[in-house]
């Protein structure tokens, strides 16, 4: 989420120097990890388009079990809403 000139990843003095003087400015508690953002960004994909496959690239995951173990519980719906979607499909496809 955040460079260093060119590209390069930043170094471990930023976040002292620069994220934790800001979260203290902004009223936020300094425990707050920049790690944290990229949870709340994996977060608010998954109720814009709850695609694991695409969030998993996005993140950069090495394999989408990872995205699911992470973020899977915030899909929405359970088994009994799926059976639900099935039984309606299988309604409408059957006919009157």
């Amino acid at each position: 989420m955040f460079t260093a000139p060119g590209g390069k990843e930043l170094r471990t003095s930023w976040n002292g120097r620069y994220f934790k003087p800001a979260l203290v400015a902004a009223g936020i508690d300094p425990a707050f990890r920049i790690h944290d953002l990229r949870h709340t960004a994996a977060s608010l994909l998954m109720s814009i388009e709850p695609n694991l496959k695409k969030i998993s690239e996005w993140l950069r995951h090495s394999q989408i079990s990872i995205t699911m173990d992470t973020y899977g519980h915030m899909l929405e719906g359970s088994l009994d809403d799926m059976a639900d979607g099935l039984d309606a499909m299988f309604e409408e496809a059957s006919g009157p």
